[in-house]
């Protein structure tokens, strides 16, 4: 999956209601645990990368991802500790 669509599940997951969010949980941790892997790829090519310009939009597109990923799982996991055992 691309990293926009990545970033548009998570963005949708954290509109969802706190129902809606239990029922799609599985599906996320997928998708960060996807994320995360990208932005590991990601920060890879930034120490192989020579061109300067290059570098810097690959810092910020792990940045955005970063973001978005720490967002997705704050939200996460006060749903699960919400949820009743």
């Amino acid at each position: 999956m691309k990293t926009k669509k990545l970033l548009k599940k998570v963005a949708e997951y954290l509109d969802l209601s706190a129902n809606n969010q239990a029922a799609t949980r599985l599906e996320m941790k997928v998708i960060f645990k996807k994320l995360k892997k990208k932005e590991r790829d990601i920060r890879d090519k930034i120490v192989t990368e020579e061109n300067d310009l290059k570098r810097k939009r690959f810092q910020r597109e792990v940045d955005i991802i970063h973001a978005q990923r720490s967002k997705g799982l704050k939200v996460y996991k006060d749903a699960r500790s919400e949820q009743p055992e």
